[in-house]
């Protein structure tokens, strides 16, 4: 270890989190695909992982019922934000193949509270070439958001669309724009009361996962390092 004495008075400055790493409050709301629930190196919360402390990670995703892979994602714990850039690192498959890696990649954004879809509004349509680094694209200019829509539009010709990682950069210089949301959503409402049910342990083992049932709000908790499984309800009966 190495460490270097500052001067008193010298300005230190520190590198700025990745606003879309759990380190920096960020959590997935809603997705409609991800790997298999065996693998979790094929989730999509490999994204809100920061890639220095993390084992390598994709979110891989396939197209359903003609709807794109799609992931909703909070910023800062659903407080406003302003940001200006996103950036997307590919995968590389061991054969060097990129044909499964995302080409097009959409990004949509909302600083609605209630999280309306209707107000989402797009931040652009980005085309990715085939490489591992971090490919990065400004906006216009600074963009105010609580939430964004990622959308995995297109590959390079593979079945399946993954991509190895996202980063979200705050407006350089600005302030968190809403410290505190000053309405409750009908969510959170709800998640404010004594939940109906607890997670139960242990549940790292699919056998083990804690159920869900439809309609009824579960407490949980999540340390680091740890797995946790859970399962969903069986879908009514058409």
């Amino acid at each position: 270890m190495r460490l270097d004495i500052v001067p008193p008075g010298e300005a230190v400055e520190f590198p700025q989190i990745d606003a879309l790493t759990t380190a920096a409050g960020a959590s997935i709301v809603w997705l409609n695909s991800q790997g298999d629930e065996q693998s979790p190196q094929t989730w999509v919360s490999n994204l809100l992982r920061a890639p220095v402390f993390s084992p390598p990670g994709s979110w891989e995703a396939r197209v359903l019922d003609d709807e794109v892979p799609e992931v909703i994602f909070a910023l800062r714990q659903g407080r406003e934000v302003s940001i200006e850039a996103v950036g997307f690192a590919l995968p590389q498959s061991d054969d060097g193949s990129y044909a499964n890696a995302v080409r097009v990649v959409e990004v949509l954004a909302t600083d609605d509270p209630a999280l309306r879809l209707e107000n989402f509004r797009p931040l652009g349509r980005f085309e990715l070439e085939p490489k591992t680094d971090l490919q990065e694209f400004a906006f216009g200019e600074p963009a105010n958001c609580r939430f964004l829509v990622v959308r995995l539009q297109e590959n390079f010709g593979g079945e399946k669309l993954t991509l190895a990682r996202m980063s979200v950069r705050l407006a350089k210089d600005a302030p968190l724009v809403g410290a505190v949301v000053a309405e409750r959503t009908e969510v959170e409402a709800r998640f404010a009361g004594r939940p109906d049910a607890f997670e139960q342990e242990p549940n790292d083992e699919p056998a083990e996962a804690t159920p869900l049932v439809n309609g009824q709000t579960l407490e949980a908790t999540i340390r680091s390092g740890e797995r946790d499984l859970f399962r969903l309800p069986d879908p009514p009966a058409s």
